[in-house]
């Protein structure tokens, strides 16, 4: 029990925050599960370029629903998984070779820098150990592999469940292949050697036989129509891509040099180190030596299964392509501490060996533990590769909303009116929202580029800038706003990336100027004509506010830049667009027009202003003369116009606002 809570905290320790981000097949992985909470279920889905099993996105959808996502939610699933990993693999080592080796091995699982970092990633790979570890366990209780009193009924549970597993296990990783395989190889050799196995327990065999292929019939029949995609074609192409020295290479991560790959290891850092290699090999070595013993061939079929997939997976991650392999060598390892516990009674008195051992053990283990801690929470977390491969400054931003955004109302740049759930590429603002734990917080959106949200009327609030350079490249009449805001110095996060803002009295101002020298009329069809001053309401709770005015001189191929000010009065249509026209006859269709908004409609609240610089490319055919500029607002799924209201009555659904003069080329 201490050895379980020991790892519960060293999985759960920080564990919104190392890694501080997102890795890319995380992110990958998030987006299938998002797209299985929408109930599009598949077997395969298409990435693009490779398929995935869906069974790790439907679980983490599953367990993600009730628990909320966010780094919090996707993550808790694995550090699950983790320590229900350690509870299975101290149940095998413990029925194989006894309670001494239970505990060794699951102490080496609870301390190893590599499980415990799986613990805290996202992805298939998390569940791999747990898969090998079950199989072990379904293995050593279906066969007559150990000692132990049987249950009625027992037999049924452990070839069902062991059958399942082996139907089941393809659907979550290429790797999934390896559990039927060696359990097959492994029952085909109990049975044929020399130990008896009654009839009863044959036909047990091939009852989970037929489970194993009632489950995984799906996935046959979705590799033959999606061969492409199928888990099988992928480990093909890999042993297409084999070659001597990429093996001896991975080989020799085991316990010499390790990985390279900063996202998954720290560099140079062995699977394991010397001491505990030796008593891993010590244990090969003893299970060797009695081969012929139901339990130790069961481990070494493991063994052979686990590390021909770590070294020929050469598309894998180094560190993740031996995640089946963990659940062995740490079995191994107990068999090793075992072992020489026993021959150390040989040498001394009982009382003596087991001091020794007690020291021995103790000593490795607080060795692993202090090595683990300071490389864990450290030294990798803190490598410039590392950070970069979790987009760290957007986890670090992230960490920083969850904390500060209910007592301050926030605005996050970045947004882009082009964004989609489906893009190939996620943008900066999709990214943080998929790191965001808290659902309660009212955040808005905008570009920071050409709009800005202006919250409560220009009251305080803090500006995120996931790009700090966005604020030094975007347009005049929106860097003014930011020019009057002061950078918020904090060491957690990105250095210039946040800005608190108080405008309400220079906004107050500015949209009073508006009154006198922003005049509109409404249109000739409702018989405008008349000079207006604004503010004039929209339906769909909708106001504009005014406008700068930039006449030019224009000519045509230019470009007709509008700046235009709203004011938010209620909930807003979440599709709602504002268009800008340019009219040479306001009965004709627009000489140019652009129809666009810059911030997200979705999350504006009452009282929040936006400003909007709207881009109207003129078209190089276009005669010279004067026209007019026109704008709106309407919804996008519908096309419907929102009416100008006057008293709340409808005065059409546009409104003019000053002319330009498009002269003659040169």
């Amino acid at each position: 029990m201490l050895l379980l809570f020991s790892a519960a905290v060293l999985r759960l320790l920080n564990l919104t925050t190392l890694p501080q981000g997102l890795h890319t097949d995380e992110i990958a992985d998030i987006r299938i599960t998002e797209t299985a909470r929408q109930g599009d279920i598949q077997v395969f889905y298409n990435l693009g370029v490779e398929g995935r099993e869906g069974l790790y996105p439907v679980a983490l959808a599953a367990v993600t629903t009730p628990v909320g996502s966010g780094l919090l939610g996707y993550r808790v699933f694995s550090v699950w998984i983790g320590l229900i990993t350690l509870a299975v693999i101290y149940a095998v080592a413990l029925r194989l070779f006894g309670r001494l080796a239970g505990l060794s091995a699951l102490a080496l699982m609870t301390f190893g820098f590599w499980p415990a970092l799986l613990s805290r990633l996202i992805g298939r790979e998390t569940v791999l150990p747990l898969m090998m570890a079950v199989a072990l366990l379904g293995l050593a209780m279906a066969l007559p592999v150990y000692r132990r009193r049987r249950k009625r009924g027992y037999n049924t549970i452990a070839f069902t469940s062991l059958g399942a597993l082996m139907g089941l296990s393809p659907y979550l990783h290429p790797v999934g292949l390896l559990v039927p395989v060696v359990s097959i190889l492994f029952m085909s050799y109990m049975i044929a050697s020399r130990r008896r196995m009654s009839r009863r327990r044959l036909r047990y065999v091939v009852f989970a036989l037929v489970i194993t292929a009632i489950a995984a019939l799906p996935y046959l029949v979705s590799t033959a129509q999606n061969a492409d995609l199928s888990g099988l074609n992928r480990v093909v192409d890999q042993l297409g891509d084999l070659s001597l020295r990429e093996t001896a290479d991975r080989a020799g991560m085991l316990f010499l040099r390790g990985a390279d790959d900063a996202a998954f290891n720290l560099p140079g850092r062995p699977l394991l180190d010397l001491v505990t290699a030796a008593v891993i090999v010590w244990g090969v070595v003893v299970a060797v030596r009695h081969r012929q013993i139901a339990r130790y061939g069961l481990i070494l079929f493991a063994l052979a299964g686990a590390l021909l997939v770590a070294l020929l997976a050469t598309q894998m991650p180094a560190p993740l392509a031996f995640a089946p392999l963990l659940p062995v060598l740490a079995v191994l390892f107990g068999l090793g501490v075992h072992s020489a516990s026993h021959h150390l009674t040989r040498l001394m008195t009982p009382v003596n060996a087991a001091w020794l051992t007690a020291v021995a053990w103790s000593a490795l283990i607080l060795f692993n533990l202090t090595l683990t801690a300071d490389d864990l929470f450290n030294r990798w977390p803190r490598r410039a590769e590392t950070q970069t491969a979790y987009r760290a400054p957007l986890g670090q931003l992230a960490h920083y909303i969850d904390r500060t955004a209910a007592d301050i109302p926030t605005v996050i740049c970045g947004w882009n009116p082009a964004q989609r759930p489906d893009s190939a590429i996620l943008s900066d603002v999709q990214l943080i929202e998929l790191m965001l734990n808290r659902v309660d917080l009212e955040l808005r959106f905008a570009d920071c580029a050409t709009g800005l949200v202006m919250i409560d009327g220009g009251a305080r609030q803090q500006v995120i800038f996931p790009n700090p350079a966005t604020r030094l490249t975007a347009h005049p009449a929106v860097r003014e706003w930011w020019d009057q805001g002061g950078v918020h110095i904090n060491p957690s996060i990105p250095e210039g990336s946040v800005l608190i803002m108080n405008v309400r009295e220079t906004l107050a101002d500015r949209l009073g100027l508006f009154t006198v020298t922003a005049p509109f009329s409404y249109a000739p069809e409702v018989g405008g004509g008349d000079l207006l001053n604004p503010p004039v309401s929209f339906g769909g709770n909708v106001t504009f506010q005014g406008y700068i005015a930039e006449r030019g001189p224009y000519r045509p191929g230019g470009i007709v830049t509008v700046v235009t000010f709203w004011r938010v009065d209620g909930r807003v249509p979440s599709d709602l667009q504002l268009f800008t026209h340019i009219l040479a006859d306001p009965a004709a269709r627009p000489a140019a027009n652009t129809d666009t908004i810059r911030v997200s409609p979705r999350q504006l609240r009452d009282r929040d202003i936006l400003v909007q610089v709207t881009v109207v490319p003129l078209p190089a055919t276009l005669r010279p003369g004067e026209y007019r500029v026109s704008v709106g607002a309407y919804q996008s799924t519908s096309d419907l116009r929102l009416n100008v209201l006057e008293n709340g009555v409808p005065r059409g659904d546009r409104i003019f606002l000053y002319p330009i003069t498009i002269s003659q080329p040169d």
